[in-house]
């Protein structure tokens, strides 16, 4: 594959895989002494998608930081070791909260960020940026839980929208609102289900529940998903909750996480089962070229004898709208801005669909008209409009 160095997205996940083709390693090198490299536009790149620890620890990793701008290398350091304090600090308050939930008898499972910690995906502790620490917990427990983190100087904050839906709150979302330690950089987000929408019905907590790993984390008891349910929260965590696949916004931090998930749990995943639930929900589609994508730029090795056909054309879009710095040129040629018009199209198309399949609403047979009540709710809403 030819380097393409004209497309920072791209160019960056190549850089973040953890299992580089020889071959194309040393055509990074090449290009980096021949000054071919636009080190400015893949910092900014890094920057959008939350990933620079991750591609400081990986340049590390691949010994390539002596090709890189000295004080690039000084500013990726710094990011680094900034973004290790804080996952140490994000460390400490999960084995706080761990011990306080085990003291109540009250059954934890780690999701997404919080689970990397258990592990070891990221060998580098500073690694994964991660905003907050998702928490599942059993329904009947979520009091319990608010009073312990009241209890250790937590405030809650202010979550509007739950507030205005005048729906219960286990039957609109899948989380208590978030919660904040004053002077820290830490967040807690104490779940009841998966996930939001079209995605949390993709995984149901009985299943999660039912299906999940224990483990101990610094001498505390709790679990984690299945590796089968680990890979299919990353990919429609990567996919649906924001419209991110039919915008075209594929997160290289979670595509890197796929890649990662993929190879350490090589043996325990079910890819023709992580393929059938896409069949089973429509979304095919947008997996295929997810994992495409982790194929053919980031040289993962999954399975792919569930479906052959790979979305190619899918992938140019998410290519050409990942290339964020292309959208700073003061002067976008007409054919960037025709492409830019044709995959907006695309988008609008898209949406009533996506909004249909992806709302929270009551479950059983109040489903339909509660559904059409937040889609006329969301059509009708100014905030709706400046979201999309």
């Amino acid at each position: 594959m030819k380097l393409p160095l004209n497309n920072s997205y791209a160019l960056l996940m190549i850089m973040l895989t953890p299992k580089k083709d020889p071959i194309i390693k040393k055509a990074l090198i090449k290009a980096a002494k021949n000054n071919q490299i636009q080190w400015e536009k893949l910092l900014y790149q890094a920057n959008v998608q939350m990933c620079t620890p991750l591609w400081y620890s990986q340049l590390k990793d691949d010994q390539f930081l002596s090709y890189l701008p000295t004080d690039l290398v000084d500013y990726l350091l710094e990011i680094y070791h900034s973004n290790q304090i804080r996952n140490q600090q994000l460390q400490e308050a999960l084995l706080t909260l761990l011990v306080e939930f085990n003291k109540a008898d009250i059954d934890t499972l780690l999701l997404k960020g919080a689970a990397t910690f258990c592990d070891q995906l990221f060998v580098e502790e500073g690694s994964r940026f991660m905003g907050d620490l998702d928490i599942l917990v059993p329904e009947d427990k979520l009091e319990s839980c608010q009073k312990i983190l009241r209890d250790l100087a937590y405030k809650k904050l202010p979550n509007e929208n739950i507030e205005s839906d005048e729906l219960a709150t286990n039957v609109r979302h899948h989380q208590l609102p978030r919660y904040i330690l004053p002077n820290t950089v830490v967040a807690v987000e104490i779940h009841f289900k998966i996930s939001y929408g079209l995605a949390g019905r993709m995984i149901p907590v009985q299943s999660a529940w039912k299906t999940c790993q224990p483990i101990v984390f610094k001498g505390q008891k709790t679990s984690v998903l299945s590796a089968d349910h680990k890979v299919l929260l990353n990919t429609v965590h990567a996919l649906l909750p924001y419209r991110e696949f039919i915008r075209g916004h594929i997160s290289l931090l979670h595509l890197n996480e796929f890649v990662r998930l993929g190879e350490h749990y090589s043996d325990n995943i079910n890819w023709t089962l992580w393929f059938q639930v896409a069949q089973q929900y429509s979304l095919h589609r947008e997996f295929k070229a997810y994992r495409s994508l982790a194929i053919e730029y980031m040289n993962t090795s999954i399975d792919t004898s569930v479906d052959q056909k790979e979305t190619l054309g899918v992938n140019h879009r998410i290519l050409f709208i990942g290339h964020y710095d292309a959208c700073l040129e003061e002067k976008p040629s007409t054919y960037h801005q025709i492409k830019r018009l044709f995959y907006r199209i695309y988008y609008y198309m898209n949406l009533p669909k996506w909004m249909w399949n992806n709302l929270c609403y009551a479950p059983h047979w109040k489903n339909i008209p509660t559904r059409f009540f937040f889609c006329l709710k969301k059509i009708l809403s100014i905030n709706s409009w400046l979201k999309i």
